[in-house]
């Protein structure tokens, strides 16, 4: 094994300086690079300087790094290697020390700084690579994975001091650095650089899906995020988290924050801003400039992000699956401060406490692909409107899981064709109160194969002002349930039952009014006991709904209670109602059975 001599002159290329009579090499097996208490100062004259191990045990003289060291076998043969320093060594110029990704890296630094660049599994050799930190490291730049298609373990429990850049080089749909919750790795931003990631996230061909290592933001200085950075996924493990400590913090272009499919969840906790006028340039916390949730394949149970404290956007928060099974996202506390646009593109499929604030000046609300045809539609985030200008609902949106949507302030526009999509236990609150109109609100309870909840909850002092509202969706054995503290006040209200769905229902709550001013209609296509649309508040309180239909207005009712007697309800402050077939159930006001005629009638005029 070369031991640098310097028997020559002090050049590490100058193979009489070594004992052996060779240079170091990466070939085949390759050979070691020893530095001991005897080795001299030592210059990296050459840009081809490479070993097998690299050695400084006991070193006590200085290495010029005026090029760089490359360490590591380049035969996938021959996986291993190690980087050693010496606590007393000297160290000056400015190459940097790389390894290969070939087997397992360890790495020991004794304590020693490495005041140039450090990369750790940065030159590609073989697919998957570990890296094993023996202790604590600090390093001036610190260079991470090696490109495309690349997994790497970090591993060891010990933190890297990174005192200026850190860029983090990994695309490709096999490119993560998994994390290892028995030695769980931090890296920690202590100076004035930038964090850089090269990746773009187009799809998942070409998109960095995992770094599951923590980071801690801590420095005096200044760290500016750069573009397409990202954090978290399916290789974050158990205590995997993206935290800030101290210093100023500059974002540019986008962050993601990956979505785990693997089950595991992580943290962040980044004292965003909740101003309104907040900007890209903290000093007290990380504001985002966009910030995308960005999620990959589908999983059964995907890992949450915690959010610890608020989250700061100042351009757009994106929720961005890249594909195109949506694959679901799930976060849980903290609050998101939205100064700008929120685009939801990804699903969510679990219930969320995190609550989302559109406070910007002028907010364009959007969902892609909200429809009873898509499994994944709709957020479980609690969505608030508070806001001294305006926000636009540019699309269909939904609401699902629990989740939530709040008018406190703010002017609120539905574009044309613009509505809500709600089911699974969501909630409206101050609507009524806020004196903001819904074109729309479809209440969805399922479609095929899959099984929805079927609650809506509504809370206000005034009922909520919608012009349509559909009841779809119905499936066997599951009741429309509209609970809350208030009702609502509609245009049209339509509620249709296939003959397949049994036990189907409408439950209102009871001493409450729903009052409807043009349109009702109400159509079972069943006479069978239990498929009819039961209109009822629970049959176990004994106080009517209170169901009005404006004078004037249309109705179409057809199986109504069809011997499946609901709980009372009086509609006694509009016009008598008519079913065309159904019993009535007991203490019904104002609803009558429809003797003549029986039969429905159309007329043809030419």
């Amino acid at each position: 094994m070369p031991i640098f001599t310097g028997a020559v002159n002090s050049n590490w290329g100058t193979a009489g300086n070594w004992d052996t009579g060779v240079l170091p090499s990466a070939t085949g097996a390759g050979s070691d690079a020893i530095f001991n208490a005897s080795s001299p100062n030592c210059t990296v004259n050459i840009t081809t300087a490479v070993c097998r191990n690299l050695n400084f045990t006991g070193y006590t003289n200085t290495i010029t790094m005026t090029n760089g060291i490359l360490v590591g076998s380049a035969s996938t043969a021959n996986p291993g290697h190690t980087v050693t320093l010496s606590p007393t060594m000297g160290i000056s110029g400015t190459g940097s020390i790389s390894t290969r990704a070939n087997g397992t890296t360890t790495l020991t630094s004794n304590g020693r700084v490495w005041p140039n660049g450090f990369g750790i599994n940065n030159n590609f050799v073989a697919a998957n690579s570990i890296a094993t930190l023996t202790d604590n490291w600090t390093v001036q730049n610190l260079f991470l994975g090696p490109g495309t298609n690349h997994a790497m373990t970090l591993q060891g429990a010990f933190t890297i001091t990174v005192n200026g850049n850190f860029v983090y080089s990994s695309v490709g749909n096999a490119s993560r650095v998994i994390a290892n919750a028995a030695a769980l790795t931090t890296i920690k931003l202590a100076g004035t650089g930038t964090w850089s990631v090269a990746a773009t996230f187009v799809g998942v061909a070409n998109s960095v899906i995992g770094f599951g290592v923590s980071i801690v933001i801590d420095t005096p200085g200044t760290i500016t995020i750069a573009d397409n950075c990202c954090f978290g996924g399916s290789v974050s493990v158990a205590g995997t988290n993206f935290t800030y400590v101290s210093g100023t913090v500059i974002h540019n272009g986008t962050f993601h924050l990956l979505g785990n499919q693997g089950g595991n969840g992580y943290s962040i906790n980044l004292n965003g801003s909740s101003s309104t006028s907040a900007t890209t340039t903290s000093s007290t916390g990380v504001n985002f400039n966009n910030l995308a949730f960005t999620t990959f394949s589908v999983g059964a149970s995907p890992g949450a992000c915690a959010i610890t404290g608020n989250v700061c956007v100042v351009g757009t928060l994106l929720t961005n699956p890249l594909s195109a099974t949506k694959a679901p996202i799930l976060t849980s506390g903290g609050t998101i401060y939205a100064n700008g646009n929120f685009v939801h593109n990804g699903g969510m499929r679990s219930t969320s406490s995190t609550i989302v604030v559109l406070q910007g000046a002028s907010v364009t609300y959007s969902e892609s692909g909200a429809s009873t045809s898509n499994v994944s539609w709709g957020t479980a985030w609690q969505i608030q409107i508070n806001t001294t200008g305006s926000v636009t609902i540019s699309t269909i949106i939904g609401f699902r899981d629990a989740g939530s949507f709040t008018y406190t302030a703010g002017a609120v526009t539905f574009s044309p064709g613009a509505s809500i999509l709600a089911g699974q236990s969501a909630a409206f609150y101050g609507f009524g109160s806020g004196g903001v109109t819904i074109p729309a609100i479809e209440h969805f309870t399922g479609s095929p194969g899959v099984t929805f909840g079927t609650l809506l909850y509504f809370y206000d002092t005034l009922p909520v002002r919608v012009l349509t509202f559909n009841l779809t969706g119905a499936i066997v054995n599951y009741t429309f349930t509209h609970k809350g503290t208030i009702g609502w006040d509609c245009d049209s209200f339509t509620c249709i039952v296939q003959p397949s769905s049994t036990g189907s229902s409408l439950r209102l709550l009871p001493s409450v009014e729903y009052k409807i001013r043009t349109s009702l209609i109400m159509l079972s296509w069943s006479t069978v006991v239990g498929n009819a649309m039961n209109v009822a508040a629970d049959p176990n309180t004994g106080v009517s709904t209170i169901f009005t239909l404006l004078p004037g207005a249309s109705q179409d009712m057809f199986v109504i209670n069809a011997g499946a007697a609901g709980g009372p309800v009086n509609s006694s402050n509009g016009q008598t109602i008519y079913t065309r077939s159904g019993q009535i159930s007991v203490g019904t006001l104002n609803w009558r059975n429809w003797d003549y005629p029986r039969t429905r009638h159309s007329t043809f005029v030419s």
